[in-house]
């Protein structure tokens, strides 16, 4: 971190017309979409290396049937 005395600001900083917040939310925002394809993208992966075929013979709507019928 560069430090100067109060009020006095180089002339290359002073002559341009930078809006500093702006810059900062532009540069939040861009982290925060980078965070959120990471976090899409691993949701993916995990997803995928969950996924496994169901056995022959399997009938999901009858485990969702007797899932239902166990509840009442």
């Amino acid at each position: 971190m560069l430090t100067m005395a109060k009020g006095r600001r180089p002339e290359k900083i002073r002559d341009t017309d930078v809006n500093q917040s702006a810059d900062a939310r532009e540069a939040i925002n861009r982290r925060l979409e980078y965070g959120r394809e990471r976090n899409i993208t691993e949701a993916v992966l995990l997803n995928e290396r969950l996924n496994r075929k169901a056995h022959k013979g399997w009938d999901s709507a009858e485990v969702i049937r007797s899932w239902r019928s166990s509840r009442l």
